[in-house]
């Protein structure tokens, strides 16, 4: 997880007022074998970071107006039916059924945007 470094990156690249809009994978409280899943890893679920860090990092990159503008978490009810049609789908394969009740919810896809300071 290169979070940090890619916030100050998007910064560094933005000219002053430049406003960004990103997508991407956050995931709070994760058990630790799905930190370590190499299919998770891939998928971009296990090096995810918890929705405040990801936001309280853009911040510290220097960006303001940082605000989360869509979320969909991943019920388990919306995991079980990707692995089922797809045992591939979300990078992750048919074990995780056993052990949904522990990634439920925990994962969500985010929209969030903000800009670089005049």
């Amino acid at each position: 997880p290169e979070k940090p470094s890619v916030f100050h990156e998007i910064s560094r690249v933005l000219k002053p007022g430049g406003r960004f809009c990103i997508s991407d994978i956050v995931a709070d409280d994760l058990p630790g074998w799905m930190r370590t899943d190499m299919a998770a890893y891939v998928s971009c679920v296990a090096g995810a970071i918890p929705e405040k860090e990801y936001v309280a990092g853009l911040q510290s990159a220097g960006l303001e107006d940082v605000e989360i503008i869509a979320r969909m978490s991943y019920s388990e009810g919306h995991i079980k039916s990707m692995i089922q049609n797809d045992p591939e789908a979300f990078g992750l394969n048919c074990r995780l059924l056993e052990r949904l009740p522990e990634v439920a919810d925990k994962v969500a896809s985010i929209k969030v945007i903000g800009k670089r300071p005049d």
